[in-house]
């Protein structure tokens, strides 16, 4: 089987050019059909599809005894808690059953984590404004759309549903391809070339210095960004020769001027979701501000729970749930906003390495190690760019990720700053770079592991 990336927009490709020729009457019972046999290639356990279509029905039939039911607040908190158990089971069962139990032996069903938030949003909305469709054809390929099945995009029904029937343009096909050769430069070009060094590093980390400890955290910022949010724009692209126009799920993360800035620039999707369907409902910010605290302090631990079962990722969330309430207003200074900027970044990027070492003490261990310094000399240099393949191409292929870096940094940066932008010329750079530099690996993408 293909690396995931190669196959998503290889089926993706397929799939679209079929949609444009069907009629549109059967294009949700054709998408939703589509999207289970993908799952099924992908996950390779016939197990997970169960609990997928098992969780899609319960969905579905709560918010059907809804719209039936005068006591539809009682379906929908019976949804909700099965949904959460369910979701709970799966992500912290190592916590709870021993090493040997049978219940550990049940596949973790691909995508859970996203897909359980599209059943939750999408029966909160339905209780929320009881008139909106119930069909179950149009709800299935919400739930199970194959393009977003790996790691998101959260969309919303809406968002979903309400293009399904649209008419298909050549400036969708055009920019669905443009956004699909962008994201696979993010992925296959920066994120998968990052991931030699990052991977070398932080699987000993105890055999470098602390230079190479830095460049892996740096790159790793890079990498994950990359790699997240290649995923995120291929999806996107898919979803647009389609004629479905998601919404960005990235917006230059890395130019945020503080932790909550960045919130609203990175992973969007998720953070959209936590804010209107766990912040607001606690009373969001209209309920004094030791009341604000805690409730942004609840959301960012619920999304660090999220992520993991492993403590550090409750922390991780608590740490960015601390420098948001901590954070503060951009101002009409443009040194300030950078030296901001660069405080951010460092805060965002030691908040990273709980995702490569899933342990608080390794964290700690790792952190303390990256300060102690060092005079540096040439044999701390040449350890340093060593990781990336333990020999002298070392230093060509880092030269190489630098270079590369740059090109990133100033793409992201006309893009940050609204300078006009150029799409043809961006298209001919991206596949240049994909053609020379492009790692042809078995990569999955990070993300898939939340």
């Amino acid at each position: 089987m293909p690396p995931v990336v190669y196959s998503l927009i290889a089926i993706g490709l397929v799939a679209s050019v079929i949609y444009w020729i069907i009629p549109i009457r059967i294009r949700t019972v054709y998408l939703s059909l589509l999207s289970i046999f993908v799952y099924i290639i992908w996950s390779r356990d016939l197990s997970t599809v169960f609990f997928l279509l098992l969780e899609s029905a319960l969905g579905f039939c709560v918010c059907y005894f809804m719209k039936k039911q005068k006591n539809s607040k009682i379906c929908l908190i019976i949804g909700i808690i099965t949904i959460i158990l369910v979701l709970a089971f799966f992500k912290y069962r190592k916590c709870v059953f021993c090493s040997d139990s049978l219940l550990l032996r049940i596949a973790v069903p691909l995508g859970i984590s996203y897909y359980s938030f599209k059943i939750l949003s999408y029966m909160i909305d339905v209780y929320k404004d009881p008139q909106k469709s119930v069909s179950w054809w149009n709800y299935l390929t919400y739930v199970s759309f194959f393009p977003q099945i790996i790691c998101g995009p959260i969309s919303r029904y809406d968002e979903i549903n309400d293009y399904l029937d649209a008419k298909i343009g050549k400036q969708d096909i055009k920019e669905g391809l443009y956004t699909i050769i962008k994201g696979l430069f993010y992925k296959a070009v920066i994120a998968d070339r990052l991931s030699e060094y990052t991977s070398t590093v932080f699987g000993s980390y105890s055999n470098y210095n602390y230079l190479a400890l830095c460049m892996a955290v740096f790159f790793f910022s890079i990498e994950l960004y990359c790699d997240f949010a290649g995923y995120s724009y291929i999806v996107i692209g898919i979803c647009r020769l389609m004629g479905i126009r998601i919404t960005d799920n990235f917006r230059n993360p890395y130019f945020a001027v503080s932790i909550k800035d960045f919130w609203s620039r990175w992973h969007i999707s998720l953070t959209r979701w936590l804010k209107d369907y766990i912040y607001i409902p606690l009373g969001g910010n209209k309920k004094g501000k030791a009341r604000r605290v805690i409730n942004i302090l609840i959301v960012f631990a619920v999304s660090g729970l999220w992520h993991g079962d492993s403590p550090v990722y409750l922390l991780w969330g608590l740490w960015h749930g601390v420098w948001n309430v901590l954070s503060f207003k951009k101002v009409n200074n443009r040194v300030l906003n950078i030296l901001c900027t660069l405080y951010t970044y460092i805060i965002v990027s030691l908040g990273w390495i709980a995702f490569k070492i899933d342990n608080v003490k390794e964290v700690v261990s790792y952190i303390v190690r990256m300060f102690k310094v060092q005079k540096v000399t040439f044999d701390l240099l040449a350890e340093t760019v060593m990781p990336f393949s333990n020999d002298y191409s070392s230093a060509a292929k880092m030269i190489v990720a630098i270079i590369l870096i740059g090109i990133l940094w100033g793409l992201e940066y006309t893009e940050f700053r609204k300078i006009n932008e150029n799409k043809a010329f961006r298209t001919v750079l991206y596949v240049s770079c994909i053609v020379l530099f492009g790692m042809i690996g078995s990569n999955s993408f990070i993300y898939a592991n939340y």
